[in-house]
């Protein structure tokens, strides 16, 4: 019985010297028609592995460009970069690419400048041009704000000025602008931060006044950029008494996480500040001269009075000026010859005066109570008495002000995270779609190859129909052409001699080929594979 591999080693043999008996021109069409199978298949295999770019984004930031590149190449998605803001994928895979890096929040910029390119067409009317330049102004304030120290990201919407073509005119309307911030963890802004991003607005729109730029967080903060000195103080003490809070957490946090693990203690500080304004002043008195009683004398004035018997000095009557009258009572002397003298001393002494204005700071601590609580489902130890002595030495409160649970934490799931997989789900079944349509191109490719080997060994059998069969007799005499022995005299290359029996099976080959062209291209398919 004979094997398939004998059977196709000896067709193989009878294909080669089916070639060596073929006239010149014969051959010659056969190199042709094997050139240009031989281009076809290049071409084919180029057409279908030659990949097809198209733009994923466009008009991006150099480094939101180099985001995406990055990402891209750990996704094992082939890219291309063209110029600084234009990012290429693959045809196939840009819709799939697009919408997963959606999901994982790229570019960050969030928005793609693809839009601007038919603004500038002749058929864009000024209503479309001031909406695409509203948007760019937008995207622009956006991309200045989230490049400050706290902000992560920044949404900005602006309603342009609405103007009128009349002079007098009660349909204008004032430009206007909302922030929306996402601040970073932790962060927290001050009013003279806000009142900077108001003031960059506001000079980044024409017609735009300060005023109306309304500022709010990812909290729902509402921040205003109005100035006036009792809300700049109302916002300062909050300010300080957030930023005292945060300060004395972030200590205890940093005292307690080496001992319980990260993540397995929470501490929740509760400070009250007293911004109360409070002015005493004392006047004290000290002598001049150390260890002396006395103070230093400024003035003296003495005076001295004598009387002799009964006369006095002076009018009687009348005061010294001789104006008022005075009543003056003098002491009676017993003797006419009798003196009286009278010495009054009057001496003014000058004290240290030292005058103490005190005034109380503001912004002390009035009440401070703290709140630590321990996860009991990964520390089994009950440490509350330690907990309470580190934390009323770590930040100067009594151990009564402190309360120290052992509480089990719960796991909470980012809501976020269900999303973002039931994107990259979306993303898989489209790669494996992606990946199907590739099979699908091979296939093509494969059945392709096969038509074209079919069509050549038609052809060459066609050939071989229209050429001159030399006949033998049975006795494997050849009976030769006419003008087999010129051309053998000559010279020249004659065509091998076949015999009747091999001339038949190459026959019998030629009618099964025709019959089933399937089955022989299945053949050499599994030669072909074979010799790999």
């Amino acid at each position: 019985m004979k094997t398939l591999p004998d059977f196709l080693k000896k067709t193989t043999d009878r294909l080669f010297a089916y070639f060596k008996a073929l006239e010149k021109g014969q051959k010659a069409r056969f190199f042709v028609l094997f050139t240009l199978f031989i281009v076809l298949l290049i071409a084919a295999s180029v057409l279908f592995n030659q990949k097809s770019y198209t733009v994923l984004y466009s008009g991006m930031d150099t480094g939101d460009a180099g985001e995406v590149l990055s990402k891209l190449s750990e996704m094992g998605v082939a890219s291309k970069a063209q110029g600084n803001d234009t990012i290429l994928v693959e045809s196939s895979q840009a819709d799939s690419v697009r919408m997963q890096l959606a999901a994982e929040g790229y570019p960050k910029s969030g928005f793609n400048f693809d839009i601007f390119k038919s603004a500038s067409g002749l058929g864009a009317t000024d209503m479309e041009k001031r909406v695409y330049y509203q948007f760019q102004l937008q995207e622009n304030l956006s991309k200045v704000i989230r490049k400050l120290d706290k902000v992560e990201d920044a949404v900005v919407n602006i309603s342009l000025a609405k103007e009128s073509a009349f002079v007098l005119s009660s349909d204008e309307k004032p430009a206007s602008a909302a922030v929306l911030l996402k601040l970073k963890s932790g962060a927290v802004i001050s009013s003279g931060e806000v009142r900077a991003i108001a003031e960059l607005v506001s000079k980044s729109v024409s017609g735009l006044n300060v005023d109306d730029v309304r500022i709010i967080d990812s909290n729902m903060t509402l921040y205003t950029s109005v100035r006036s000195e009792e809300y700049e103080a109302v916002g300062t003490q909050f300010e300080l008494q957030q930023s005292i809070k945060t300060s004395l957490q972030r200590q205890l946090i940093n005292l307690l996480a080496p001992v319980f693990g990260s993540g397995n203690v929470l501490a929740e500080v509760n400070v009250l500040l007293n911004f109360d304004k409070q002015q005493t002043e004392t006047v004290e008195f000290s002598p001049p001269i150390a260890g002396s009683e006395q103070g230093l004398a400024v003035s003296i004035q003495e005076l001295a009075e004598t009387i002799r018997g009964s006369s006095a000095s002076g009018v009687p009557g009348l005061d010294s000026s001789g104006g008022t009258s005075i009543t003056t009572t003098y002491p009676e002397l017993e003797d006419e010859a009798s003196v009286y003298k009278k010495v009054s001393r009057e001496a003014n002494l000058e004290l240290n005066e030292t005058r103490t204005q005190i005034t109380n700071s503001q912004g002390q601590i009035r009440d401070l109570s703290v709140a630590i609580v321990i996860d009991s489902s990964q520390i089994e130890d009950d440490y509350s008495d330690n907990v309470l002595s580190l934390v009323s030495n770590a930040i100067g409160v009594e151990r009564t002000r402190i309360s120290v649970e052992m509480l089990p934490f719960k796991k909470l799931e980012a809501s976020e995270g269900g999303e973002f997989q039931e994107a990259f789900s979306t993303q898989k079944e489209l790669l494996k779609l992606t990946s199907s349509a590739s099979t699908t191109r091979l296939i093509i490719l494969a059945a392709t190859v096969l038509l074209l080997v079919g069509l050549l060994v038609g052809a060459l059998f066609s050939l071989k129909r229209k050429g001159p069969i030399p006949v033998y007799d049975v006795n494997l005499e050849a009976v030769r052409p006419v003008g087999y022995e010129a051309g053998a005299a000559a010279g020249e290359e004659q065509p091998p001699i076949l015999t009747e029996k091999e001339d038949s099976s190459l026959t019998q080959l030629e009618q099964y080929i025709q019959k089933r062209p399937e089955s022989v291209a299945q053949l050499l398919r599994n030669w072909l594979s074979e010799d790999r």
